[in-house]
């Protein structure tokens, strides 16, 4: 099918022109939905105030500090081997001239942040992280691509944020600690109450509730982080522009002209 041809889109099959625009309107919906998510989130993240752990309040909030792994020591990335607190990776097998995943996976385990007042375990699950430690190489008919989060990073983490007051309660390592009404530390507790047991006090960052905040973890700075969202999110809406005007053209042209 030729877009700028009139009659090579009217002769064209009405399954394939159907298959076609829908594509193109599916295309740009989604573009437009990604883009503008993106853009409101680099601005969330201009916007947000960075909070000190030791006086955070209680809820959704903006933490910088420096990556400590957690108790437990250093992952190994699964492709390079290399120690880290954080991996993700994808391995593509190409056939036919096309890439298709043949496995890829995320660390779960949490790890701290460190910010001088105190220490926060970050947990990493459902997080959009955007990591500047990114490589991809080829072996083959293989494409391995990997990225880490790692040791003495610094870190940029928006999300829930939660302490708890847990006595002689280790860390979990999979969910945060889940907590009740009388072990929850407020936003109106007095710190004098708390100071004579301080290390009963853990401190927790995970995915909000309300899916409508996300947890979102980087070692860029924050106006690099902010930067780059803002990039993909206008590359969202020109592909939004691009793929619209495809389904404009095939819709006017099949019909109207």
């Amino acid at each position: 099918m030729d877009l700028l041809d009139v009659a090579s889109i009217r002769e064209e099959e009405l399954a394939d022109f159907w298959a076609a625009t829908t594509l193109a309107l599916v295309a740009a919906a989604y573009a437009l939905y990604s883009g503008l998510s993106r853009i409101r989130l680099a601005r969330r993240v201009e916007d947000m105030p960075t909070s000190r752990i030791r006086s955070a309040h209680q809820g959704y909030v903006e933490l910088h500090g420096t990556i400590v792994p957690w108790p437990g020591g250093l992952l190994s990335a699964p492709l390079s081997g290399r120690p880290c607190v954080w991996y993700s990776y994808r391995v593509e097998r190409r056939s036919r001239n096309r890439w298709s995943v043949t496995r890829s996976g995320k660390s779960e385990q949490p790890f701290q942040c460190d910010d001088d007042t105190g220490r926060c375990a970050i947990y990493p699950k459902g997080a959009r992280v955007h990591a500047s430690d990114s490589r991809s190489w080829q072996s083959g008919s293989y494409r391995h691509t990997e990225s880490l989060l790692n040791d003495g990073d610094n870190i940029y983490a928006l999300g829930y944020f939660r302490t708890v007051n847990q006595v002689a309660r280790p860390l979990p390592i999979d969910n945060p600690i889940p907590g009740t009404e009388e072990d929850s530390v407020d936003d109106n507790t007095s710190r004098d109450q708390t100071a004579t047991n301080i290390n009963a006090l853990i401190h927790t960052l995970s995915r909000p509730p309300d899916r409508r905040f996300p947890l979102l973890i980087s070692n860029h700075t924050e106006p690099q982080l902010a930067k780059r969202l803002q990039r993909a999110g206008w590359i969202g809406v020109a592909i939004f522009l691009i793929a619209g005007a495809i389904a404009t053209r095939l819709l006017v042209a099949r019909f109207l002209i």
